[in-house]
């Protein structure tokens, strides 16, 4: 009854003698020979899944490298008849929509002896080896994609085991085929970053230098997207989003921008190409409206885009920002000769009251400085500050009799309606 017997030969010893005899008698012993011819009469039995079911499920992520096509732990392959034979395993992808090149079935663990034979979309194994040894190999069979994006969603690998059996009537070569067997891989795709790089086009802002531009080249990638649908540059802005502005062109896209001026920050929407958006983002341009005093910190930008499902890496870029002290205005609002007549005119009062004094980036000043270019008569002749209404608020200083300066008396600051009205006060 049993599969696949052990022992080939088996050796029967019988003796004949006539029972009616109380004594046994002079004996004839017999020898049979029997030959147990074991007949590979069984298929073999795949299950991709083990005791879970003939099938298999599994899944291959995008640029994820080989995954079994089994389960490992639990397939099995087997075959009443247990006889070293000749075996052929056929793997085989039925749907693909790819080229060959780029779905690949492989096995490892093939031992010496056993041909490997790879064709499109087939791998096929055979030799002369025990049904465990194919279990093994089977085992260890996987599934490839090397496609950049692979094609479609689902494939069905179909398993079938061929084995050279021979007939019980005939005692001929008699191929008989496994079940079959499927197992469906689930493509899951993964959606690729997109990548920014830029190059600055400045390392340093000048207060006063206008609107200028940032870069001198973009370029964005993306291997599984064509288009993106967004975009974020933003920075902090020391001096406030109303004077410190980003500005981008947009005209034959199909982006739209909008500063955000309480943020600091430009954003650029809409679905359109990556070279769209690269070339919006390379029109980039900043300036700092405000020339009373900007803060000398150093601007950093982070730009950034979105291809919808991934944002891409965040760039940086900075600007050290270099403040001007801009010099004060003086305009005396008045002739520029005046007239002294001899024995005439005691003093002249040497600025009127429609002086103009402006400083852009300043309320205050720290001295006024008035000199007697050429006074032929010396001493004789002087500068005078009629200090009247202004005695804790500037003070004069004189040096000899023909310079005269003015500066903030002690615990004041100076402005500059004080230094207008101090002018006023000066006598020739």
């Amino acid at each position: 009854p049993f599969a696949y017997p052990e022992t080939q030969f088996y050796m029967i010893s019988y003796t004949v003698y006539d029972n009616s005899s109380t004594t046994l008698p002079t004996a004839q012993t017999f020898t049979l020979t029997v030959e147990v011819i074991s007949l590979d009469v069984y298929p073999s039995v795949l299950a991709l899944n083990g005791y879970n079911g003939v099938n298999y499920t599994t899944n291959f992520t995008e640029g994820g490298g080989p995954v079994p096509v089994v389960n490992r732990s639990a397939f099995s392959l087997t075959n009443k008849d247990r006889l070293p034979n000749t075996y052929l395993a056929t793997i085989m992808i039925l749907d693909s929509q790819q080229p060959a090149e780029e779905e690949v079935l492989s096995a490892s663990s093939v031992p010496l002896g056993m041909a490997v034979i790879s064709e499109p979309y087939t791998l096929m194994l055979t030799g002369f080896f025990t049904i465990s040894t194919f279990q093994t190999v089977l085992r260890n069979v996987t599934y490839n994609n090397l496609a950049l994006i692979p094609t479609g969603f689902i494939r069905t690998l179909r398993f079938d085991v061929l084995s050279s059996g021979r007939s019980v009537l005939a005692n001929q070569i008699t191929p008989m085929d496994s079940n079959i067997a499927f197992t469906t891989v689930s493509i899951i795709y993964v959606d690729y970053t997109p990548v920014l790089k830029v190059t600055p086009r400045l390392t340093q802002y000048t207060e006063g230098d206008g609107v200028v531009n940032l870069l001198t080249s973009t370029t964005i990638t993306d291997i599984d997207n064509t288009t993106l649908v967004s975009a974020n540059i933003t920075f902090f802005a020391p001096d406030g989003g109303d004077v410190e502005l980003l500005n981008v062109t947009t005209t034959g896209t199909a982006i739209t921008a909008t500063y955000i001026h309480s943020i600091s920050t430009l954003l650029l929407q809409g679905e359109d190409t990556l070279q769209n958006y690269s070339n919006v983002i390379y029109s980039l341009t900043y300036v700092n409206t405000y020339l009373n005093n900007p803060i000398p910190l150093t601007r950093v930008f982070t730009i950034s885009v979105f291809d919808g499902i991934k944002s891409s890496n965040l760039v940086n870029i900075s600007l050290t920002f270099i403040a001007v002290n801009y010099p004060p205005v003086l305009n005396l609002g008045k002739p520029d000769m005046l007239t002294f007549m001899e024995d005439i005119t005691k003093n002249i009062t040497l600025v009127m009251g429609n002086v103009i004094l402006t400083d852009v980036d300043n309320t205050t000043l720290a001295s006024i400085t008035v000199t007697l270019l050429d006074n032929p008569d010396g001493l004789l002749e002087s500068i005078i500050y009629v200090d009247v209404q202004l005695s804790n608020i500037i003070t004069a200083m004189s040096y000899g009799s023909n310079k005269v300066v003015l500066t903030p008396a002690s615990g004041t600051s100076g402005t500059l309606q004080s230094f207008r009205v101090a002018l006023t006060l000066l006598v020739y």
